[in-house]
């Protein structure tokens, strides 16, 4: 039986003219996917393509699987098709948090109820209701805090400003006024941005120029003794309010977003009251998870200020009153979704002043600078109403694919759980598209974990659904998950996933990494599962414009690898080559991978030689382990 590769089938040139339109939208047009974090998704445009290409017709009868489901890309694009979908993965968060995106709530019913949530939070409160000392009328926006650690040789107190420069005054063009960190008291200073000279309004020592490190390494100096020392030690640090981020109005009735000292009302320390247990976990160790423990963070309730806390779990507390079980899981979702800011480890970008989730970078990464967001602010990043205004917004558009007779919507079903069992008869499935791990480059499990958590102290998430971190295929030095342990997760997978594949069925993988050792392990696996490589093709998925990428050299394309239980005949096709030195590294780890070999060194010596240079994005190991 012969197969004809579906992938030459794809316009190639048209299809990233659209990839590169969705990535810079941020993929706005499927509002689902914005109601819940996962990290590289991939592109909705090129996923939807490889569906037309192997399903011309978008037949309900057509099933496709995605075993690494993650962000739920494939999963959506089959359902908005009309076909009939698998999606699972290890982690309870991104399943249950499609399935809420996509349940029966009423778009009309869920506003109303929003708007209310949002009305009473606000009006009914004290714990976001400060003044300003210029205006009249004022809503805090953000609170910037610094962190205060002890020196440990004469326990003086030295605070983590990670630059001169704590931010810039506005986002206007041509600003040149910022506010400077002093990192002997803690205070801020405004002052002129390019002045050299500045003292310390409170402490009259002199601050930094803007754009000095000043935790080098995550190193500090100590201003009393000289000392240094790494800041991140475990100590729990202190923290100190030092900035505020202000919404007021002239005497004109003009919006003014300024940045104030903070006065006697910005620094009310609210205590929550009984904060659920998952919130109250242990951090596990962890490649990312270490990062937290090393700042002071021991359970996930450390990250945030008492008032933010506060605030969240008053917000959940009215929801949990709400008699609908369908817009009351939407609003739950939306305060999941306002916790990915928390107040001590949410960064603060000084040059473009907003905020960052707590992984926007696919990284915890506390930097001694953190902001606090008001949950209950009628604008910025991380407010419920900004995640219920997205939340309406999925309603709407899902109420419209439902109901739209030329675009009826497929079925979905989703479980948990580890991929190399998967609840689906065998040889059944006639599309499998996914995107394997990506080895040892995000640690899936251990970003999603306070957002586990959240959805546990929310009950949308069930105690017994927790993540299993053990069982995922990525490398992970913490759990004593090597390269081998990496390449047998990723073969049981590929062997479930055969088994489930129909004999003339396709097994489409989007990959890549730069580990020639990852790619020696995703061959090894599809060999092991029978699934022969018949065609690649190197694709656009990413941007170098991704906050997670500057300054790096990363891969900006996937290499499409279409497999299939039918042996193949004749050589491998190489689909939309490329001429970029990346697109050459992907078709050179291609080629390598779609032949068996006798053991890693001989595939790296082939790699290096096809390519006839030294590679640049792929490093190559000299050693399997």
């Amino acid at each position: 039986m012969q197969h004809e590769p579906l992938i030459t089938k794809v316009d190639w040139r048209s299809v990233e003219h659209a990839i590169r339109k969705e990535l810079q939208t941020n993929g706005r047009h499927r509002p689902p996917s914005m109601l819940f974090r996962w990290w590289a998704r991939r592109p909705y445009e090129l996923m939807r393509a490889i569906l037309d290409a192997s399903d011309p017709s978008n037949s309900s009868h057509y099933i496709v699987s995605d075993p690494f489901s993650g962000g739920c890309t494939v999963a959506l694009e089959a359902y908005l098709r009309g076909n009939h979908a698998f999606a699972q993965d290890l982690n309870p968060w991104p399943i249950t948090a499609l399935q809420i995106a996509l349940n029966d709530a009423q778009p009309e019913a869920f506003w109303e109820a929003g708007k209310g949530l949002l009305n009473d939070l606000r009006a009914g409160n004290s714990l976001y209701n400060t003044r300003c000392e210029e205006h009249e009328e004022t809503e805090l926006l953000t609170a910037l805090w610094v962190r205060e650690v002890s020196c440990p040789k004469c326990h003086s107190p030295i605070y983590s400003y990670p630059y001169g420069l704590a931010t810039v005054a506005s986002r206007k063009k041509g600003e040149s006024v910022g506010f400077f960190g002093c990192t002997e008291c803690g205070d801020i200073t405004r002052g002129n941005l390019n002045s050299t000279r500045l003292k310390c309004r409170s402490c009259n020592g002199p601050l930094s120029a803007k754009d000095t490190s000043l935790m080098s390494n995550r190193s500090q100096n100590c201003g009393s003794c000289g000392f240094s020392f790494k800041s991140y030690d475990y100590q729990k640090p202190n923290w100190k309010l030092a900035l505020i981020q202000r919404k007021c109005q002239d005497s004109d009735g003009n919006r003014i977003i300024h940045f104030a000292y903070p006065n006697e009302d910005d620094l009310v320390n609210a205590v929550p009251g009984r904060i659920p247990g998952p919130l109250l976990q242990t951090i596990p160790d962890g490649v990312e998870t270490t990062i937290l423990r090393r700042a002071g963070f021991n359970t996930w309730a450390d990250m945030y200020p008492g008032r933010q806390l506060a605030a969240l779990l008053l917000a959940t507390h009215k929801v949990n009153d709400i008699g609908c079980r369908q817009i009351r899981d939407q609003l739950l979702l939306a305060i999941c979704g306002a916790a990915e800011t928390p107040g001590y480890l949410a960064r603060w970008d000084r040059y473009y002043p907003k905020v960052f989730g707590a992984s926007d970078n696919h990284r915890f990464a506390p930097v001694g600078l953190a902001a606090e967001v008001n949950p209950f602010a009628t604008q910025g990043r991380g407010t419920l109403s900004r995640r219920i205004i997205a939340a309406r917004k999925a309603l709407e558009w899902h109420r419209k694919i439902r109901f739209d007779k030329k675009q009826m919507a497929g079925t979905l079903k989703f479980n948990i759980g580890n991929s190399s069992i998967q609840p689906i008869q065998s040889d059944f499935v006639d599309l499998v598209l996914t995107d394997p791990p990506y080895c040892a480059d995000v640690q899936y499990g251990e970003l999603a974990s306070p957002l586990v958590a959240w959805g546990q102290a929310l009950e949308i998430i069930d105690d017994v659904e927790t993540s299993n971190n053990e069982d995922e295929a990525v490398l992970n030095a913490s759990r004593g998950v090597g390269i081998q342990e990496f390449c047998d997760n990723l073969t049981r997978v590929m062997n479930e996933t055969a088994r489930t594949a129909k004999q003339n069925g396709k097994v489409v993988l989007t990959f890549h990494n730069r580990d020639f050792r990852a790619w020696y392990a995703l061959g090894v696996a599809l060999n092991k599962a029978g699934l022969w490589i018949h065609a690649i093709a190197p694709v656009i998925t990413e941007t170098k414009n991704d906050h997670s990428k500057r300054s790096t050299l990363s891969f900006t394309r996937d290499l499409v690898i279409e497999t299939s239980k039918v042996p193949r005949k004749g050589p491998m096709q190489i689909v939309n080559q490329g001429d970029s030195q990346e697109a050459r590294e992907l078709i050179a780890a291609g080629k390598v991978i779609c032949h068996e070999w006798s053991d890693y060194q001989d595939a790296r010596s082939a790699f290096l030689e096809m390519l006839n240079t030294q590679p640049n994005w792929i490093k190559t190991p000299a050693k399997w382990n």
